[in-house]
C-alpha cells in the first residue's frame, strides 16, 4: 500500500468535525477522507474498525483507552501517542507503535506501518493478543486476585505481593 493511496476515515461527532473536514480539504485529502459521524456499536462500529490497516489515535485527552483495545480485538493495529489512560493501555507496544508527542514522528510510524505489510501483519497478531490481557474475563481473574490479596491481609495482617501484568 502506498501510503499516500490511503483511504482516511474519521469517526465519530464532537466539536472540531466540521474544523477536520475543512483542514482535509484544505491540505488536499479531501477526496481521501470519509467523515462517517458517530457509528454505533451494533456491528458499524466494528466493520469501520476492521475495514482498516490500521487504527492512528492521537488524543492526548483519552483517559481509558478503550477505542484502542475495541481496534486490537479485531486484529487492527495501532499507531498512537502513549499519554493518560492510552499510556497505561498499550503498554510496551505489543500490537501497536507509540509515537513521540511530535507530529513528524507520528507521521512517520504510520507510513511505515502501511507500507510494510511484515510488520502490519506482526502487529495484527500482537493486537489480538495483547486485547485478550484485557478481555473482560482476564480483568475479572485480576479483580479477584486483588480480593483475595485484601482479605488475606485483612485476616493475617501480611501483604502478599503479586505481579499483575
Amino acid at each position: 500500500m502506498r501510503a499516500e493511496a490511503a483511504q482516511h476515515v474519521v469517526e465519530g461527532e464532537g466539536p472540531a468535525k466540521k474544523a477536520l473536514e475543512r483542514q482535509a480539504d484544505s491540505l488536499g485529502l479531501g477526496g481521501n477522507t470519509l467523515f462517517t459521524g458517530y457509528l454505533d456499536r451494533d456491528g458499524s462500529l466494528e466493520d469501520c474498525y476492521s475495514a482498516g490497516a490500521a487504527f492512528l489515535f492521537a488524543s492526548r485527552t483519552e483517559t481509558q483507552g478503550l477505542v484502542l483495545l475495541e481496534s486490537m480485538a479485531l486484529g487492527v493495529p495501532v499507531v498512537s501517542t502513549a499519554v493518560m489512560g492510552t499510556k497505561e493501555v498499550l503498554g510496551k507496544g505489543g500490537g501497536s507503535l507509540i509515537a513521540a508527542e511530535d507530529e513528524h514522528d507520528f507521521a512517520s510510524k504510520a507510513v511505515r506501518l502501511l507500507t510494510e505489510p511484515l510488520l502490519r501483519e506482526r502487529l495484527s497478531r500482537e493486537a489480538v493478543e495483547h486485547a485478550r490481557d484485557w478481555s473482560a474475563p482476564v480483568m475479572a481473574d485480576r479483580m479477584l486476585q486483588l480480593y483475595e490479596q485484601v482479605t488475606e491481609t485483612a485476616q493475617t495482617g501480611t501483604t502478599r505481593v503479586s505481579s499483575m501484568p
